[in-house]
This record gives C-alpha cells, structure tokens and sequence, in this order.
C-alpha cells in the first residue's frame, strides 16, 4: 500500500449516489477524491488527465457503460488503474464481465446500495489493493519494508520492530518501536499491519506487537511485557484472541 493516501475518482451517473461515496472516501484515511465523472467521456478524460490510484467505477453511465471506459482506456494505452465496479443487482453479471476481461484491475465488486456495510467494503476493496501491490513489490523478497518518514525512507526488517502504535488518536498514525530507535511513520495502524508479518498481533485499538517479542503477560491486570521492558495494554475485546495464538503451556 501506498504511504500517502490513495488518489481516487469516482465514475457514477447518479448525483445522490456519486455524493455519498465521496463523502465516505473522504472520511477515510486510505482514500482521496481528486475528481468525479458521470459519462464515459468525462471519466476518460478525467482519467488520463489525473492519473489515480483507483477509479469507483459504475456500470451504466450517460454515453454508455463502464466497460466502454476500460476499452477506452486500453485502445489509448493508459495504464489501468485499480477498479471498484459499482453495480445494482441487475447488472451484477455485466460486473463479473468485467472483473474477468480486466483481470489484475478490476479488484473489487460493491453492489448498491452499500452504505450499511461500507466499512466492512472498505477493508476488503484495501485487502485486495495490499494483496496485489505486495505482488509485484520488489523489497517482500529482500524480507525489509520501507517506511516513510517525512523526506527520509527507512528500510526495516520486520524481526528488528517490538511494536507499533497509535500515539496521536487524532492524525491516527501510527510510531513504530525498534529495538533502537522509534519512528513516525506517514500510515494508519491498519496499513502498518498490512506490511508486517503474520506473526504481528493487534492487541488493543491503538496497538499491535510482534509476538515474537512477548517477555510475560499479568493477566489479572490485562497488561503485556516485551523482552525490552515496555509494557502494553490488552484491549478487552483482544485478549481472548490474543491468548488463542499463544502456546497455552
């Protein structure tokens, strides 16, 4: 995933509609609208001039369909970006058309309407842009990942880092705590999951570990030692899946 936000444009016929998924993605931290379309012309255009992220694409559009944007795009040579086609249930099977003529683009189906079960859309549209980035990314076989600090990159080995944390709830970003040093990092606690192994573990709303690095845990107190001294707490909700991927003896 991207350390900024991802540059995204919405392609959809209905105002009411286009409205409402710009203000979700905009409330988000993973996602930035840089422009809006109804028509196959206006979104062509738009695309090729802005050059997103990911594009939210509908299916029947004034001009034509979403397809037709595609093809557009594909005849011109423009590199596709990711696509989250927007579907009624009517047009369901021209959705998975599309998800298998543009395959390795097309990531994503969202049927409408989705504002009861958007969040739980929103971290699967991300999973699926992680899992195909972390594809192609040519650092995953060099077991470093890169992580952005103002005009600095670090480049860690997931086996040096404790944990990471949320230490300002507002910005939502998170600080990343080696064994030497700590470091601001430009990425929600969920991104910076995304690009660590498995064997680090959510354990409250702001904080994940590496288990790895458990020294003990008090349980009565719900607070957990890592073998350099620091001490996090167990979020409620988290203890019992945390001591799910323990060793019970």
């Amino acid at each position: 995933m991207k350390l900024e936000k991802l540059s995204t444009v919405v392609v959809e016929d209905e105002p009411p509609i286009r409205k409402s998924l710009i203000v979700r993605l905009n409330q988000s931290l993973d996602f930035e609208v840089v422009g809006q379309a109804g028509s196959v012309s206006e979104a062509v255009e738009l695309i090729v001039a802005s050059k997103p992220d990911v594009v939210f694409l509908d299916i029947k559009l004034t001009g034509g369909h979403g397809q037709d944007v595609l093809k557009r795009l594909k005849r011109m040579s423009i590199p596709l970006p990711y696509i989250v086609v927007c579907t009624a249930y009517a047009s369901k099977e021209l959705a998975i058309e599309m998800l298998h003529d543009f395959n390795g683009h097309v990531l994503y189906i969202i049927e409408k309407p989705f504002e009861f079960e958007w969040e739980e859309h929103k971290e699967k549209i991300l999973d699926s842009i992680d899992e195909q980035e972390s594809k192609n990314h040519p650092l995953t076989k060099l077991h470093v990942i890169p992580i952005k600090n103002g005009s600095n990159t670090f480049y860690l080995n997931p086996n040096d880092i404790n944990y990471i944390k949320v230490v300002r709830t507002g910005s939502g970003k998170v600080v990343i705590y080696t064994t030497e040093r700590k470091i601001d990092a430009n990425l929600s606690l969920r991104q910076a999951r995304k690009k660590l192994p498995p064997y680090f573990f959510q354990v409250s709303k702001y904080a994940a570990i590496n288990l790895q690095k458990i020294d003990y845990i008090n349980h009565s107190e719900r607070d957990l030692y890592l073998q350099n001294g620091d001490r996090i707490g167990i979020g409620d909700s988290f203890y019992k899946p945390l001591m799910k991927q323990l060793p019970s003896k």
